[in-house]
């Protein structure tokens, strides 16, 4: 028994400095400001920071999850901010997808090399417009050209239906029809918002990571790349189709110092010596009761 208790003391000593081992020396390649909050779960940060090009590849329309908490499924929240739980699950919009590219050299192509990610907005066709006639460059889409657009509103016809935008079968923006008014129960297409697509499929390689003539604002972001990402999620094939990526690949890879974030790398650096000292502890228990 207490050669047991020592096998276990020395596997806890192991772990505690295997692990304070790995919280400090991941910092040696982790640019000082990357743990800024608004970027936790990615490495974006980390490619904002240290890429010399990013260009943004426009894909398409995908009906998703929606962060916006003024119109539709999300209007009837509880005075202390909760909502009901299927409201939660079914709170979802028309939203765009993206593909993200990067380089380090000074011209960027948008190659299957230099493919990054591709992500989905959170916050719908609107604010994406707005941000990429903000903070973008000749952008060919803004604000002017969807603040129309209707955002689960009865319709005009009288007849008991909510519009809202929408996405087609082959991912492209539509106004859609539905019978409930949280905009989940689709009826019909009442337009296919050609004029809209057309204006969208011009993002095609687009330069993102140059500041607008508007500058910096009052968080200090000033090109567009920081902005949209901020309003992101990463997209992935086995969400949808629309999510692919130029590498054909469901799982995106990448080396430990330079793409993961530094507590995501502590994270799995974590698991992965904790796994192994778990194996071990399971080696040397049978060996102590054999």
């Amino acid at each position: 028994m207490t050669r047991y208790c020592a096998i276990i003391a020395i596997q806890l000593l192991l772990v505690d400095r295997a692990s304070a081992w790995f919280w400090h020396s991941d910092q040696s390649y982790t640019p000082k400001t990357y743990e800024d909050g608004l970027y936790s779960q990615s490495h974006r940060k980390y490619w904002i920071e240290t890429k010399q090009n990013l260009r943004l590849q426009y894909l398409g329309c995908r009906w998703s999850h929606t962060s916006a908490g003024s119109e539709g499924c999300r209007e009837d929240e509880s005075e202390d901010g909760t909502v009901y739980w299927y409201q939660m699950a079914n709170c979802r919009r028309a939203q765009v997808v993206y593909s993200l590219y990067g380089s380090d050299g000074s011209y960027e192509s948008c190659q299957k090399h230099s493919f990054l990610d591709t992500f989905v907005t959170l916050s719908g066709l609107e604010e994406f417009a707005t941000l990429m006639g903000t903070y973008g460059q000749n952008s060919p889409i803004s604000y002017n050209d969807v603040y129309d657009l209707p955002q689960c509103e009865e319709s005009a016809d009288g007849d008991g239906t909510y519009e809202a935008v929408g996405c087609s079968s082959n991912g492209r923006f539509t106004i859609d029809k539905f019978s409930d008014k949280y905009c989940l129960q689709y009826e019909e297409t009442v337009s296919d918002l050609s004029y809209i697509n057309k204006k969208l499929q011009r993002i095609s390689c687009y330069d993102c990571d140059t500041a607008s003539d508007n500058g910096y604002d009052d968080n200090g972001s000033s090109s567009l790349c920081e902005w949209v990402l901020s309003e992101s999620a990463s997209c992935s094939p086995i969400d949808a189709d629309i999510c692919g990526n130029p590498t054909n690949g469901v799982l995106k890879k990448y080396s430990l110092n330079k793409y993961i974030d530094s507590d995501q790398s502590t994270r799995h650096g974590k698991y992965l010596i904790g796994s192994f000292l778990l194996g071990v502890s399971g080696i040397l228990f049978l060996g102590v009761m054999m």
